[in-house]
């Protein structure tokens, strides 16, 4: 196992970590909750710099880092939602975008044997996840504000599954093409 595996793993134990941090009955519990969630984004940041400057970029990773990613995007979710900072048709929507892209990333790993890898766009919406998380965590704003960040990530989060979902339908495009190539080629050879 090499250490960008070993930091997303460490990514997946902060996820209950953050969960227990936030329903902590102590003060400043909220503050503890940020720590763990700064934390969990600095190896996020960190694994992936060193898979890629070094070389260790791995299948295992590529399937590790997007799902401690979603773990902890979902859970942060879930506890802005218990926590009546977020509606639950918010928790629910992210909620549905990440089982949905969950599913078609398994699914395309498992017929095609393919990783789809974070994007541009997916870094972009995981940052300003990360950025809206901290602000209503450490910043007393007034609800109307923590809903209109909330909104700004979850538009964010719908733009990256949507561009995703193009991904992933080119891929599928691609393989469907291949394998019409390859029956063509072989009914030419029986010809």
């Amino acid at each position: 196992m090499n250490l960008p595996n070993a930091l997303s793993i460490f990514r997946l134990i902060l996820v209950p970590v953050f969960l227990l941090a936030f329903f902590m009955p102590i003060e400043n519990n909220y503050l503890v909750a940020c720590f763990v969630f700064i934390l969990s984004g600095i190896t996020d940041y960190m694994d992936g710099y060193i898979a890629r400057k070094y070389g260790q970029i791995t299948d295992l990773g590529k399937l590790l880092d997007p799902l401690a990613d979603k773990m902890m995007q979902t859970t942060v979710f879930f506890c802005l939602w218990s926590a009546d900072i977020v509606p639950l048709w918010v928790f629910l929507i992210f909620l549905g975008k990440e089982v949905i892209q969950i599913l078609l990333s398994s699914k395309l790993y498992n017929k095609e044997n393919v990783v789809v890898q974070s994007n541009w766009y997916g870094k972009v919406a995981t940052g300003v996840f990360y950025l809206v998380v901290f602000l209503i965590l450490v910043l007393d704003l007034p609800p109307q504000w923590n809903l209109l960040l909330v909104f700004f990530a979850l538009g964010w989060a719908v733009f990256a599954f949507v561009m995703y979902g193009v991904a992933y339908r080119g891929v599928l495009k691609a393989e469907f093409d291949r394998m019409r190539g390859k029956n063509r080629q072989q009914k030419e050879q029986k010809d």
